[in-house]
């Protein structure tokens, strides 16, 4: 489209207006003003166990933080980096800087406010969160993981490279429900309240879904489980023993190979009474199963248990077992997939 006659290019400037408000400003302006401010109210509102003259002076001061950072970017104070010869208009490179120098104290400030409010608000959920019945409601290291943006985006990011984008949009949905939890328990006189429940039966119904998600493919004996399991020695049958003198054992070697499947199967086929007090109550299903150091699918799993392994099972916290092989190792798993021997 042919330009009007006599029009002038506003682009120039309009970019210019850009990167001095968004770009050198953006920071330091009325975002960082409202901050402050509400930051202050937010410390009084939500501090009800601190004493009245605390909360309003907390609030008190980050309002008069708030204007006072909006008092300093409307002075003329350091005007004179934005000076320059023959009345020309200040560069861009000067308005940034005019902008950060003004800025950058108060933009540090809220910062340090934002840290101290996080550290406040997980202290405040575990208070909330206190008490439960229900261990599977919220673990320690999902309690960790609420504590910021950062922290429960991190753990969405550990579920979606365990369980593909279906296990970190649950954990995201578990983080919501654990976090909707929390407010429905703070206004809770009971924790048998029917919302309560309703809630409770929420995060089960998530668990149950993301424990329901395949987990990526992983190697079939990772190298931790591996080297407990190799410390172990498998007796071979009784009918392979060579018959005549005992033949001295081979020096050992520099390196023990991981065991393989054939290994976990003699250790399976072998006697019951072989190992004294060895009474299996479950099996590994087929296909195996995931195992994992504590019972937080937010962590890695440790070890992938081949199937017809014989575990016993020391314990459970909801869907969650902890079991023991032959061998001693000992971890935990989602009970509900493991086969009852009968």
């Amino acid at each position: 489209m042919a330009s009007t006659p006599g029009a002038v290019d506003q682009s120039g400037p309009v970019l210019d207006t850009f990167l001095i408000r968004v770009v050198g400003g953006g920071l330091y302006g009325h975002v960082l003003f409202t901050g402050l401010t509400g930051t202050g109210f937010a410390f009084f509102v939500t501090q009800r166990a601190a004493a009245i003259p605390k909360r309003l002076l907390g609030a008190g001061l980050c309002i008069v933080a708030g204007v006072s950072a909006h008092v300093v970017w409307n002075s003329p104070w350091m005007d004179s980096i934005l000076a320059t010869t023959g009345g020309a208009n200040p560069s861009v490179v000067q308005w940034v800087e005019y902008g950060t120098l003004k800025g950058m104290p108060f933009l540090i400030l809220l910062g340090v406010l934002v840290m101290f409010a996080t550290r406040s608000e997980e202290s405040n959920y575990r208070a909330i969160v206190a008490g439960e019945p229900d261990p599977m409601m919220v673990t320690e290291d999902e309690i960790r993981s609420l504590r910021s943006l950062w922290a429960r985006r991190s753990a969405r990011s550990v579920a979606g490279r365990l369980r593909g984008p279906a296990g970190a949009r649950l954990t995201g949905r578990l983080q919501a429900a654990q976090i909707e939890y929390a407010m429905v328990r703070s206004g809770a006189d009971t924790l048998m309240a029917p919302a309560l429940e309703a809630q409770r039966l929420k995060i089960r119904s998530i668990r149950a879904e993301l424990a329901a998600v395949p987990f990526v493919p992983v190697p079939p004996t990772p190298a931790p489980y591996s080297q407990v399991l190799a410390q172990v020695p498998v007796a071979p049958p009784v009918s392979a023993q060579p018959a005549g003198p005992a033949v001295a054992a081979p020096a050992p070697v520099a390196e023990t190979p991981a065991p393989s499947t054939a290994a976990w199967a003699a250790l399976v086929t072998e006697p019951s009474g072989a190992s004294s007090g060895w009474a299996p109550t479950h099996a590994v299903p087929a296909g195996g199963i995931a195992a994992w150091e504590v019972p937080d699918p937010a962590r890695p799993p440790i070890a992938m248990l081949p199937e017809r392994v014989e575990l016993i099972v020391l314990a459970q916290a909801g869907a969650w077992a902890q079991v023991r092989g032959a061998n001693g190792w000992t971890g935990w798993v989602d009970g509900r997939l493991l086969v009852q021997r009968r």
